[in-house]
């Protein structure tokens, strides 16, 4: 604790009085006062607190604010013959406000509370490095302040970027396509999923995990099967996750193909490919390009976090998805 000069008293003070309560051991020992005080006062606001604890700490409350209506009691008789001289600094005049206005307003819940957290405040007065602390901060408020309205430009850029990637009705969704994109499916009666080739076995995978935890209606279908039968489940609005394989595959163009159908029937399209193709779809997932007998591996991913989110958008409990169990013991 730094070491402060001597202090200067006025002849018409008490000096032995004026030394006790100006002196660092004193206001030390108020400041642990006030320290016990804010627990206690801390302790008070806990749900379900057993009422011997809750009289504890009301009688801890009680016994503070004696000590501190005896610590103001003593300043101000070390004014000796000019008690009114108390009443010229900030601080004298704060502490005998929140001290003596306790019993004025003693039947006044809010105003006691408030009065209560004004007595710990006083800890500022007692303590020299939380004076330094405070001032330093006090200094560096108007730079943090333009740090703010930097931080607040930077959002607002933010914010419209997102308005216009995402629309204006999923602005608790910017920054997350996959969570954007089922806000909008979320009371959809059926999904399908479409795939070739390898990309077959994870249309069923998706499939699978939308409705394990979406408890949604979804099917997989092999795109080449899709004008025998499946086509005809397509209705305007109907969600349709396609899965594309590489540019470069021999099946791309017909898994394009089977897009451009569903679309003409009213599909709204999620297409999940690699930065090779060059869609005019809103609602594209890229995935990072691969040998195309390993693209099951990264597509399966935005499928299960398709399902995740499609299931927290509905309110299902995706940690336990009803009826499902990891082990099989009945046939």
């Amino acid at each position: 604790m730094t070491k402060s000069a001597p202090m200067e008293i006025a002849p018409w003070r008490i000096r032995s009085l004026t030394k006790l309560v100006y002196s660092q051991p004193f206001e030390l020992l108020i400041a642990f006062v006030i320290l016990i005080n804010a627990t206690s006062l801390a302790i008070l606001t806990m749900p379900d607190l057993d009422p011997q604890v809750r009289a504890a700490c009301e009688q801890i409350d009680l016994i503070c604010f004696a000590i501190y209506g005896g610590e103001l009691v003593l300043r101000i008789l070390s004014y000796g013959r000019k008690p009114w001289m108390f009443f010229k600094q900030g601080w004298n005049i704060f502490d005998f406000l929140v001290i003596a206005a306790a019993p004025i307003f003693s039947g006044q819940t809010a105003v006691l509370r408030l009065l209560r957290l004004l007595r710990l405040v006083r800890i500022f007065r007692f303590l020299p490095e939380v004076r330094v602390l405070t001032t330093s901060i006090i200094r560096s408020l108007p730079p943090l302040m333009s740090l703010a309205v930097l931080i607040f430009v930077a959002l607002f850029m933010y914010g419209m970027l997102g308005h216009y990637l995402f629309g204006p009705d999923d602005a608790e969704n910017w920054g997350s396509i996959t969570r954007a994109m089922t806000r909008g499916y979320k009371e959809a009666t059926s999904v399908l999923f479409l795939g070739r080739h390898v990309g077959f076995p994870a249309a069923l995978e998706g499939a699978l995990k939308l409705k394990e935890l979406a408890y949604m209606h979804a099917e997989g279908f092999a795109g080449g099967e899709l004008k025998h039968g499946p086509i005809a489940l397509i209705d305007k609005g109907t969600p349709v996750i396609a899965i594309l394989p590489p540019d470069s595959s021999e099946i791309a163009e017909k898994m394009r193909s089977n897009i451009q159908e569903v679309r003409a029937r009213g599909a709204e399209v999620i297409a999940i490919a690699d930065p090779s193709h060059k869609l005019d779809i809103s609602n594209l997932i890229r995935i990072p390009e691969c040998e195309e007998l390993l693209q099951p591996l990264l597509s399966i991913v935005p499928l299960q976090v398709f399902a995740y989110e499609m299931a927290v958008a509905r309110g299902n409990d995706v940690d336990q998805p009803r009826n499902l169990a990891k082990s099989v013991t009945v046939e």
